[in-house]
Formats: C-alpha cells, structure tokens, sequence
C-alpha cells in the first residue's frame, strides 16, 4: 500500500486499503496516474476501502486514473482526521458509500473536475457522500462531468454532521440511475451556506430538511446569462429552516416546496422571465 507522497503510475489491486495515513505521520499529495486503474477488492475486513485516513491526518489526493470498488467496499474512508482535499478528474466506479467521514472528521474540500463518480448500488447502500458524528467538509464542487448514484442519496448527512457549501456549475450532471432524481437527505445535519447550481449544470435531486437542521444561506439557481436547471421537491419538517429562501436568478427549476412541522423558508424570489 501507499502511506508517502508521489505519482502512483502502475495498475494496483489488492483485498485492503491502497492508500493509507501511516500513524507516524501525515502524507503529502498523492497523484493516481492518467492510465492507472486502482481497484479494492472484496475482502472481509472493517477496512473496506481504497483510501484510509484513520492513523493521521491526510494531505491532498488528486485521481487523474479510474477507480474501483467491489461490492460495500468504500473509496474514501476518514475517522477521527482532517484530510485537505480529494479531487477527481478521472472515473470512479462503486457499489457503496463512495465517500464516509465519521468521528469528527473533516475533508477541506471534495471536487470533480469534469469527472466521473457513478456509484451503482441500490438503496441505503448507494450513498455517495456519507458524513455521521459532527464530521465536516468546507466545500463540495461538482464542476463538470457526471455524477450518478443508484437508490441511495447523493448526500447523507447525520449526528450534527456539516457542509459549509455545494457548488453544481460548468456542464455537470447530477442524477440517479432509475429515478432520474436523487436526493441530499439532511435529516441530521446541515449546509450553514449555500446550495447553488450555476452555468448549465444540472441538479436533480429532491432535497429533505429535518429536526431543525438547515440551509443557511438558501438554495441559489444561476445568476448572470447562466441557464442552469434544478428539478427535485424540497420538503422542510419539524422546525428546519431555509434560511435566505429559494432564489431562481437565471435557469429553470421544477420542484414542489413542502412545509410542515414549523418549518420555515425566508423567501422565494424568480428573477426575469423565468
């Protein structure tokens, strides 16, 4: 396995995790090669997955090449640490939680660059990104590519868990695989800034607020000549909020806004012809 900075430029495949924290120190910036395929076997241990940040804290890991995970086996694994940034700019295949902080993690930020990130799992099991027990991450980007989840959520929050703010822009899709629509489940955390989709991405996602979790800063849809889409019912129960409300600058959204429970939305402005 890999525990120190550098390029991986050969094709690994093992039955434990490929790139680790060692616990006398944190790695540097690891590179996963343009023609490099990592691949995480099944294998019946706790440690299903292909990057393991639980020893020390981790840097900044950028996949240029495809990776792949067999069936509950996870991509990024983060308990109890801080790791600088994940960024994908080449293919992720998974049939699981494809990203799962817990205890207290947090991840700088999550990116894809123009990528691809498919996980093919159906159910609770087809969770893309995981955060349980107060874990944190500054910032998601989805800038470009695809990202596609089976019947699970596209985002799962839980245990006071945070996400400070998601970006959907350039030509990026968001979807599920038989729905069409996935979903950003914030029953037990929530975004303290923004959701917004920008330029001619595409969001479809319904969107579920509980248990007085929120989104600070609301849901933003374009601005400027931008003509993005968002297409997902947006349900706030028992005391959440939506802070800033709803604002459609530019673009289309197709939703029904449900309120139940003392919920609340700020507002709800449509700019233009929209």
């Amino acid at each position: 396995s890999v525990n120190s900075g550098g390029t991986i430029t050969s094709n690994i495949s093992l039955g434990d995790s490929i790139i680790h924290a060692a616990a006398n120190g944190a790695y540097t910036d690891i590179v996963i090669g343009s023609n490099v395929t990592l691949t995480r076997q099944s294998h019946p241990v706790n440690d299903n997955n292909i990057i393991r940040v639980v020893n020390a804290d981790g840097g900044k890991i950028t996949n240029l090449g495809t990776l792949i995970t067999a069936s509950s086996q996870r991509v990024l694994h983060i308990e109890g640490r801080n790791m600088e940034a994940f960024i994908n700019q080449g293919t992720i295949n998974n049939q699981y939680w494809t990203f799962y902080l817990k205890s207290g993690s947090s991840l700088g930020s999550l990116i894809n660059e123009g990528g691809t990130i498919i996980n093919s799992s159906g159910g609770g099991n087809g969770t893309m990104i995981r955060l349980e027990n107060a874990s944190s991450i500054k910032q998601i980007t989805i800038n470009g590519g695809l990202i596609r989840n089976g019947g699970g959520n596209f985002i799962s929050l839980a245990n006071a868990s945070t996400i400070d703010n998601i970006t959907i822009s350039g030509d990026a899709n968001v979807e599920n695989t038989s729905s069409g629509r996935t979903s950003i489940d914030l029953g037990g955390g929530s975004v303290t800034g923004t959701i917004s989709v920008e330029d001619t991405a595409s969001l479809k996602s319904n969107i579920n607020i509980s248990g007085n979790n929120r989104i600070g800063g609301g849901i933003i849809i374009g601005g400027g000549s931008d003509s993005p889409t968002f297409s997902g019912n947006i349900t706030l129960n028992n005391g959440s909020i939506l802070g800033q409300g709803i604002q459609v600058k530019s673009g289309t959204m197709t939703s029904e806004v449900s309120l139940n429970g003392s919920s609340r939305i700020s507002k709800i402005l449509i700019d233009g012809s929209n």
